[in-house]
């Protein structure tokens, strides 16, 4: 390690680190702009006394053991921005390791696995951030390893459909886990857009589990939701169908619209066709 010494002026405090991992790590920030106008200089001086032994600390890899509103202007000072994660007073919520996997178990007769761990996998400090629009705090649980997939999949059980849109668009989420467990319960609790985008996504398949995306459509009258599948699946057999029909019973216009999509599908191809297709089989 090539070492350069910081010191801050006003607390009479210094330390040695790696002058490589300021050039490489922290390329704009204030401390690689003094190395850029000085590239020998042995030492860094810091006379602004908001910088605290405390946070160059944490610029260097340990982590403060609390919150600190004072985070957000050294991060601003410093130009390093994840620092303003240890601003926000819900990173004193976070349970570490912060990585650990959503648990989900199912219950006799349950559609859904419930989430076993809430509290473990920071699935509650999460949607608290969230509803707070505390994108810091959800930036350093996504950067420090946060079960984004889990987060999906708990976020429809909990009808939070804003939350489960968010996280679609986060990298490292998989819709399609659990053989598209995801898109059958969105279908269940009739979060209509949520299906039209998950339906967008390599590996979203609504055939699976014998077209359970469909048939709970079907059985809790989610109109919208049925006709978008429909129109996402070219050729459903009889007997998938007939299955979408007994679950419909009872539901007026989910029926009429998979009797219209039974026509459609021995009807020659043609206008006819395309327009009873676009107007969703009705």
């Amino acid at each position: 390690m090539q070492g350069i010494q910081i010191n801050l002026v006003p607390w009479h405090w210094q330390t040695t680190v790696d002058r490589q991992f300021i050039l490489t790590q922290l390329p704009r920030s204030l401390l690689a702009q003094a190395l850029e106008g000085d590239p020998n200089a042995p030492e860094i001086s810091i006379t602004n006394p908001l910088i605290t032994p405390e946070i160059v600390e944490a610029v260097f890899g340990v982590e403060p053991p609390a919150s600190n509103p004072q985070f957000r202007a050294a991060a601003d000072y410093l130009n390093i921005p994840w620092l303003s994660y240890y601003s926000s007073p819900l990173y004193n919520a976070v349970v570490r390791p912060v990585g650990i996997p959503f648990e989900f178990k199912r219950n006799p007769g349950a559609l859904a696995r419930e989430l076993e761990n809430p509290v473990e996998s920071n699935w509650q400090v999460f949607v608290e951030a969230f509803d707070q629009k505390d994108f810091d705090l959800i930036a350093y649980l996504i950067t420090h390893g946060f079960d984004v997939t889990g987060a999906f999949r708990a976020s429809i059980r909990a009808g939070r459909e804003d939350i489960a849109e968010w996280l679609l668009q986060q990298t490292g989420v998989n819709p399609a886990v659990e053989d598209n467990e995801s898109l059958i319960l969105a279908a269940h609790y009739g979060l209509t857009n949520l299906v039209r985008d998950l339906l967008l996504y390599p590996g979203v398949n609504p055939t699976t589990h014998n077209y359970g995306a469909l048939v709970v459509a079907a059985r809790n009258g989610h109109t919208q939701i049925l006709q978008r599948l429909l129109q996402s699946v070219p050729n459903i057999p009889d007997l998938n169908l007939t299955q979408m029909m007994h679950a419909a019973e009872g539901q007026a216009k989910p029926y009429d619209i998979l009797m219209g999509y039974y026509a459609w599908k021995y009807m020659p191809p043609g206008p006819a066709k395309d327009a009873l297709k676009r107007k969703g089989f009705l």
